[in-house]
């Protein structure tokens, strides 16, 4: 036994040693798991978890009528539109884009300038004085469309309804919208404004790209705060832009970006949009475009 007792301090000794590299690897590893866990998560957030998938690219110009066609057709899929007309209360403003909107909404035909209240055409055109009679802006309540006149539809609003309003000017990467007031009384915007906020209903704006533009919407507000030369007032709209960028993503999952404008023989005031994601995906929003194309001027020779 005398001789086996070195032997079995030694054997104490080793295992002694072995757990204690243990205990001190198991420490340094759980030190580092937490450090490596910590820089993950640093590294989740600065992730764009919505990032689209796909590099497959289409490109496609759309005229002024095609967009807004695209735009009143993404709209009726865009949730809190689709969410007020499952249960809720919408109105529709006049307008050229909102025409459109209008027609979808019908599923009827409407005459051009029927739902306008002021439009921009070329100078000494026929077509900045076609008179048609007007119809009302439009009030729906649970997706049914009801006769109200404007003021008392306005009066039928909750907190989440929607009001559907068009703009003038765009500045779309501010996400900042204006409309060009003629009367003293603001018009329509000064009916809608006291209507929408916090606790109030949403302001969403069906506008096309053509209208977007670098300039600073706030300071040209300011600029055009005076009516004694005869130039019309600018006024902000405090709401949502909803253009063809985000009609194309009713349809697909798929990155958009305007990457032109403008064009010539009926393309004058055209989008160029390049869209990208997987090629299903790309696809599939392709396929509704082409439906869309070739859809008729807002006003042509036959509305003279």
């Amino acid at each position: 036994m005398k001789r086996l007792y070195p032997l079995f301090v030694f054997l104490v000794a080793l295992t002694l040693i072995i757990w204690l590299a243990q205990k001190i690897h198991d420490r340094r590893y759980k030190t580092e798991e937490k450090e490596i866990a910590k820089n993950s998560a640093k590294t989740m957030k600065n992730i764009d978890t919505d990032s689209i998938p796909g590099d497959y690219r289409a490109w496609v110009s759309l005229t002024p009528a095609e967009s807004k066609r695209l735009i009143a057709k993404g709209l009726l899929l865009y949730g809190p539109i689709a969410d007020q007309l499952n249960d809720g209360d919408l109105v529709v403003c006049k307008g050229t884009t909102n025409h459109y909107i209008a027609e979808e909404l019908l599923r009827s035909r409407l005459e051009p300038g029927r739902f306008t209240s002021g439009r921009i055409a070329p100078a000494n055109s026929p077509y900045g004085t076609i008179e048609t009679e007007q119809v009302t802006e439009l009030y729906f309540h649970d997706g049914v469309h009801t006769n109200l006149p404007f003021d008392e539809a306005l009066n039928k609003l909750r907190r989440g309804s929607v009001i559907l309003k068009g703009a003038n000017l765009i500045n779309y990467d501010q996400k900042k919208a204006a409309v060009l007031i003629g009367s003293s009384d603001n018009g329509t915007v000064g009916k809608i404004l006291p209507k929408i906020g916090e606790q109030k209903s949403k302001l969403i704006i069906p506008v096309g790209l053509e209208k977007n533009s670098s300039a600073d919407i706030d300071a040209l507000v300011k600029t055009m705060d005076d009516p004694s030369q005869g130039i019309p007032r600018l006024m902000s709209l405090p709401g949502e832009l909803f253009t063809e960028i985000e009609a194309i993503k009713q349809f697909a999952h798929v990155e958009v970006t305007q990457i032109a404008s403008g064009g010539v023989g009926g393309a004058e005031g055209a989008v160029s949009l390049l869209i990208r994601g997987t090629e299903e995906n790309v696809d599939q929003a392709m396929k509704v475009i082409r439906k869309i194309q070739g859809e008729k001027p807002f006003f042509s020779r036959d509305s003279i």
